[in-house]
């Protein structure tokens, strides 16, 4: 959800970008000319501002350049396959899996990945999640496959609460308003670059 908003927000952002630049592009044909001489003072302007708007456009896919993405799949003999994996691609060896239990919040199973994060792991009797722990902003929780006949001990929503990892990644530790205040910034910035000369 929160990779879905940022991708909108770039998208945003780059469409207002756009739609100042036409607004302050000359339309009539002499004065484009006239516009793009490159011995005029304008020029090295926007020049200048274009670099920069690049630069600040190329800024956010930078900084959160890449996230851990954890597939499970079901072998249907009784064992799952849990590999980890970065979205640009780059496997997460020494990434640590653990399965823990939905019901008493127990650790059933814990292991690093191997050189080729991926690992066969038999499925617990009881309701589980997988969680994939690479690091500090780097945490993804899935809900485990079901055995073939079903778990032995049904998940019970009167009982107690028990602690459970949850997921965190680098860009869910953001809040709503600060993403927002973010795009807010970058607004006001462009408003404020294009139209204070």
């Amino acid at each position: 959800m929160v990779n879905i908003l940022s991708v909108d927000i770039g998208l945003f952002l780059t469409g207002t970008i756009l739609l100042i630049v036409a607004k302050k592009l000359p339309k009539d044909r002499l004065d484009a000319k006239s516009f793009w001489n490159k011995n005029q003072k304008r020029y090295k302007q926007w020049v200048k501002k274009l670099i920069n708007i690049v630069f600040l456009c190329l800024l956010p896919s930078f900084l959160f350049s890449h996230s851990l993405i954890l597939n499970i799949d079901d072998n249907e003999d009784g064992t799952i396959t849990v590999e980890g994996v970065f979205n640009t691609g780059q496997l997460a060896p020494g990434a640590e899996i653990r399965m823990e239990s939905l019901v008493t919040g127990e650790v059933l199973y814990k292991k690093r990945l191997p050189d080729e994060s991926e690992l066969t792991i038999n499925i617990p009797k009881v309701p589980y999640q997988v969680v994939l722990d690479g690091g500090p902003g780097h945490q993804v929780v899935k809900d485990g496959i079901e055995p073939e006949g079903g778990f032995a001990k049904e998940l019970n929503k009167e009982s107690k609460e028990v602690k459970l990892s949850k997921s965190r990644n680098s860009m869910q530790e953001l809040p709503f308003e600060m993403i927002i205040s973010i795009v807010v910034a970058f607004i006001l910035t462009f408003y404020n670059y294009f139209y204070k000369y």
